[in-house]
């Protein structure tokens, strides 16, 4: 089974993951990010792209070492990560699916002036790629692939995990 938790940045997604995998016992946490680190410390600069989302082998890789961590454990796979564009969903999300993986998605949602205000409050208000970015997602994340929304504008980290696990059930 995967838990994937969505959102754009600054809404709690990896502080949530961390309670998860501290409250369900068996479980396993994954960060497609690295893969996206992978990609980018092994190519050339002239070869890398804006988002490493962006090359082909990081929704491959991903889905790929996602469906041998389901497949051949029996972990709960929590994976926090911003995943905007419905085709790398499809690319992931969907195909693990389509072949009978159990996954739980949910998005993690809030207005965007609090994901500015958290983002500023964790020091990220002078990173400009996540700050030009947030508003764009906030509006992608409204997309049919990412319906099970939770609101955090007024929640915790654990209250928004413990949504998290009554939605599951």
């Amino acid at each position: 089974m995967i838990v994937w938790i969505n959102g754009t940045f600054g809404v709690g997604k990896t502080e949530t993951a961390k309670i998860l995998h501290k409250r369900i016992s068996n479980s396993f946490l994954y960060d497609p990010e690295e893969v996206g680190y992978l990609i980018k410390k092994q190519l050339p600069v002239e070869l890398w792209k804006e988002d490493f989302q962006d090359h082909e082998e990081w929704s491959m890789w991903n889905y790929h070492l996602l469906k041998k961590v389901t497949t051949e454990t029996e972990k709960v796979v929590i994976v926090p990560m911003t995943l905007t564009n419905e085709l790398y969903y499809q690319e992931i999300i969907g195909r693990l699916k389509i072949e009978g993986i159990q996954i739980h998605h949910f998005t993690l949602v809030a207005e965007p002036q609090t994901i500015l205000d958290r983002l500023m409050k964790r020091g990220d208000g002078n990173n400009e790629w996540i700050m030009n970015r947030t508003e764009k997602n906030v509006k992608q994340l409204s997309g049919a692939s990412f319906q099970i929304h939770i609101n955090t504008e007024k929640l915790t980290t654990e209250e928004t995990a413990s949504e998290v696990i009554k939605l599951m059930t």
